[in-house]
């Protein structure tokens, strides 16, 4: 009997790219991934070796010449973090580090930004709230204080469209994408003249558009040498990893919101015509004709628990969570903002800081480690309940990231919102909306979202007593978000120039 194709999909994440192999029944055969540093410090810069991305994205097709038969494979699809910028000179090489969604330093020039008087304007056509991820932020922050870097950028592009052309691909953007860079007109599909004027910046210079079911470039021969995969696979563009985690998490079903935590963390829903929150609290990202994401996404998840292990010297992540199911809900009084990286929706500030209230002497790692998974939950609904005006109540949380491996986490968002939560089987979300994508382009497939199996295995099920409890901490987890943005303001400059 012979063994059925698959098309790879590549999801370039911002700690790994992870490369999984799908049928067409959504059927995962086989996965692998690769991790790269991030390189950090306390001006804000969040920056990453685009190479070493290429490279990780190499390793990992040459790592699925091994599992998989390369004749099965019919295709590539890819799926990759918004927000990246990278500047590349007449050879195409990098000028510099790629900026990646988490880096803040364009958070003066985003103030700027906001101060002016079609500020609301932007977002309305762009559908990107005013924040230093966006592209448009970090250029108009490299023109005030690089402008030699920016005069010598013959490209500018994000990271996808670097691994397409080391990969033998053309020099394009997908409209998801381009649609998180804020340079981008969500009502005329095209690139943002005047957006891209103000970042300084010329549309000769940015990739070409292209839909995410686009054929964009065939594997090139030496990357097949390299890899052990046939020359000339077909490369598909694919999407944003967000808008494919949406898709890969069985939400394109009416009524599921999809919820993931991992480094970061996101809540979203997948409508047919695009919805905006007027507010300017919320993204609206393009994913296909007739399909689009609503949501908001968190600097902040599993990572705060990476760091409160470091921090108290815990032995290890799945030790605190293991601590904090002994803890009653609360924390015994102790609540935790989880704005250690700034904050995006709802208060797109990179001033945001994050905070224990509450604590007091009694209190123990454990009670700290189910703070700080109850505060991340907190920062989720704080998004969801921005989202239920604007597309109505959900029946059903479909979860993907890190935090569906703890049952306790589970439980806690579970309780939180008090909404059945299901786990899509497989943990590739992003990979396989990226893989679904791409059999759409090979007509395996009518629609992306046929290629999603169901969710299968019984739901969490929110507990009514402690989802009562919850809705009086939210309340005061809310308040004390709010009221915390001008002191966390201030201390953030005291941490970027201190006093003495």
């Amino acid at each position: 009997m012979l063994e059925p194709q698959v098309v790879l999909g590549v999801d370039i994440g911002t700690t790994s790219t992870k490369v999984a192999a799908f049928g067409a029944d959504g059927t995962l055969f086989a996965e692998t991934e690769h991790g790269y540093p991030m390189v950090e410090d306390a001006t804000g810069k969040a920056e990453q070796d685009a190479d070493a991305i290429v490279a990780a994205v190499v390793a990992g097709l040459r790592d699925m010449s091994g599992k998989i038969a390369p004749a099965r494979i019919s295709g590539l699809s890819f799926s990759a973090a918004m927000h990246s910028l990278l500047l590349l000179d007449q050879a195409g090489h990098p000028l510099a580090p790629l900026m990646t969604w988490a880096d803040n330093r364009p958070a003066e020039a985003t103030e700027t930004l906001k101060a002016r008087p079609d500020a609301a304007t932007i977002f309305a056509r762009t559908g990107v709230p005013l924040h230093p991820m966006a592209p448009l932020s970090k250029l108009v922050w490299l023109r005030q204080t690089q402008p030699a870097l920016v005069t010598q950028a013959v490209r500018v592009c994000g990271i996808k469209s670097y691994v397409l052309l080391a990969l033998g691909g053309d020099y394009v953007i997908d409209r998801s994408l381009a649609n998180a860079t804020a340079l981008f007109d969500l009502h005329t599909m095209d690139w943002a003249d005047d957006l891209v004027a103000l970042a300084g910046i010329s549309r000769a210079q940015l990739p070409q558009l292209v839909e995410p079911t686009a054929e964009v470039g065939r594997l090139a021969a030496n990357v097949a040498e390299e890899t052990g995969l046939p020359a000339g696979l077909p490369l598909f563009a694919g999407a944003s990893d967000g808008c494919l985690s949406t898709l890969g998490a069985g939400a394109a079903t009416a009524g599921r919101l999809a919820l993931s935590v991992g480094t970061s963390g996101a809540v979203r829903v997948m409508t047919e015509k695009s919805v905006q929150d007027l507010g300017g609290r919320l993204f609206t990202y393009y994913l296909g004709p007739d399909q689009w994401v609503l949501g908001g996404p968190l600097n902040n998840g599993a990572n705060a628990l990476v760091w409160l292990r470091d921090l108290v010297g815990a032995p290890s992540v799945e030790a605190l969570t293991e601590a904090a199911g002994t803890r009653p809900v609360g924390a015994n009084g102790l609540l935790f903002l989880p704005y250690l990286a700034g904050a995006r929706a709802p208060l797109w500030t990179a001033e945001a800081r994050g905070a224990f209230l509450g604590l007091a002497r009694q209190h123990t790692q454990a009670d700290m480690a189910r703070a700080v998974m109850e505060g991340i939950g907190f920062a989720l609904l704080d998004v969801a309940e921005l989202m239920w005006p604007l597309i109505g109540e959900m029946d059903l949380i479909t979860a993907t990231g890190g935090f569906t491996q703890s049952p306790l986490w589970r439980q806690i968002v579970a309780d939180i919102f008090g909404l059945p939560l299901a786990v899509q089987a497989g943990g590739q979300a992003a990979a396989l909306g990226a893989a679904a994508i791409g059999m759409q382009a090979l007509n395996w497939v009518v629609a992306a979202e046929d290629v999603v199996p169901p969710i299968t295995g019984a739901a969490v099920q929110p507990d009514s007593a402690r989802h009562a409890a919850y809705r009086q901490l939210f309340h005061l987890w809310h308040q004390a978000s709010r009221q915390n943005e001008a002191t966390a303001a201030a201390l953030a400059a005291i941490q970027r120039q201190p006093l003495l």
